[in-house]
């Protein structure tokens, strides 16, 4: 019994001694985080505001050293805000290309799949180039930056040869 005991009595004393030592202060991420701005936006497909579109920010050079991407869905307004560590905190400064995709619910799949847009604003070095709607930004240290990305859907040919049958949805 005086066996059991002490064996409890000294896991309470360690576990103490642990939780005492670790106990409130500043909370720190990963040595490598890098400083963020706010980078939020609105987009639209065909002039409307547009919920559900996935965006995400491609850095144009890489960091091997700090690689990140930011990324975001627009709200039902049309909204967005970008993030990096956490929910909404921003962008490290630096050149980005978007990745935009719209995809679809799917209640058999229980998730988010396809793409109504069939690919137009999703491949990175074709979005490097893109004039209209301008798929690429920077981001200067301690200046918030507001987006404005215009985008629409594929119609007509296009949208065949995507086959998404004229209307920009799967057929």
């Amino acid at each position: 019994m005086h066996f059991r005991a002490c064996c409890w009595f000294t896991l309470l004393a360690v576990t103490s001694a642990l939780l005492v030592s670790c106990g409130p202060g500043e909370v720190k991420g990963p040595g490598n985080r890098k400083e963020l701005t706010k980078v939020t936006g609105t987009v639209q497909v065909n002039g409307a505001p547009q919920g559900e579109i996935k965006i995400i920010a491609m850095p144009a050079v890489e960091d091997p050293g700090n690689p990140h991407s930011g990324q975001a869905r627009s709200a039902e307004d049309g909204t967005f805000q970008f993030s990096t560590y956490v929910t909404n905190d921003g962008l490290p400064a630096g050149d980005y290309i978007l990745q935009v995709t719209w995809p679809e619910f799917s209640p058999l799949h229980r998730s988010f799949v396809g793409d109504k847009f069939g690919g137009k604003y999703d491949k990175i070095e074709e979005n490097k180039k893109m004039e209209k709607p301008k798929l690429t930004f920077t981001v200067t240290a301690g200046q918030p930056l507001a987006l404005e990305i215009p985008l629409d859907l594929p119609t007509g040919e296009e949208a065949k040869k995507k086959g998404l049958g004229g209307v920009g949805k799967p057929e």
